[in-house]
This record gives structure tokens, C-alpha cells and sequence, in this order.
């Protein structure tokens, strides 16, 4: 049985939930670092192989239901936990903000390379 030629993959596809983004130009398969992620802040994503860009879609309501949950919930357990050690107000808020925009960030990076695909421009 022979493999598929009407596409390259840049690694193995056995990774479970893990899907590479596919550019839908050259359909080009490579999976997302933290440098495109933050080279991106809208999420126009630019091709290695082909060099064009092309946005994720994916914008809707779980995925912001998604995102904004895991924010209120580790911002509101930072600043609990925060408040109990410090008892102080101002450092709970400071870790409430540090807390629900680092996970916030790290659930919108793992979506963006896992869940999310590329579509043209």
C-alpha cells in the first residue's frame, strides 16, 4: 500500500490531538512554535515552505467560551491562593492578572496548533 503524494508532512502524524497547521496554498504541514505564535498576534500565520499567509478559523463561541474559563478560573484561584499567603489586596489582583492571561495564552497557543486550521487570506 503506498503512502499519499498529494501532500508533504513536515513530521509523523501519531500525536494523538496534535494536528499540524496545513497551509492551504502549498499544503505544506508544519507545526506551530512560540515564536510564529508571537510573531502573529491576529493569528495570519506565514507559510515556511511557500512564504504566504493565511489566518486561523476557528473563532467561535467554545473557543472563546473555552479561553475566557480557563482565564477566570486560574485568575481566581492565583488570587485566592495570593490573598491567603499575603493577605494583601493589590498582590492578589497583580496575581490574578499574571495568572488568567498566562494560562489564557498558553490555552490559545495550544488551540491555535492543535484544534485550529489555516485558511487563505
Amino acid at each position: 500500500m503506498s503512502l499519499p503524494t498529494n501532500h508533504r508532512t513536515s513530521h509523523s502524524k501519531s500525536r494523538g490531538l496534535k494536528k499540524p497547521l496545513v497551509c492551504p496554498y502549498c499544503q505544506y504541514s508544519f507545526p506551530l512554535t512560540w515564536r510564529q505564535y508571537w510573531a502573529a498576534p491576529l493569528g495570519g500565520y506565514r507559510c515556511s515552505q511557500c512564504g504566504k499567509v493565511s489566518h486561523v478559523k476557528a473563532n467561535s463561541l467554545w473557543v472563546w467560551t473555552t479561553i475566557i474559563t480557563g482565564v477566570m478560573v486560574s485568575g481566581i484561584t492565583s488570587f485566592t491562593l495570593a490573598l491567603y499567603i499575603f493577605n494583601n489586596l493589590w498582590i492578589g489582583t497583580l496575581f490574578f492578572l499574571i495568572g488568567g492571561f498566562g494560562v489564557g495564552i498558553l490555552i490559545d497557543q495550544w488551540m491555535d496548533g492543535h484544534l485550529r486550521h489555516l485558511e487563505p487570506r
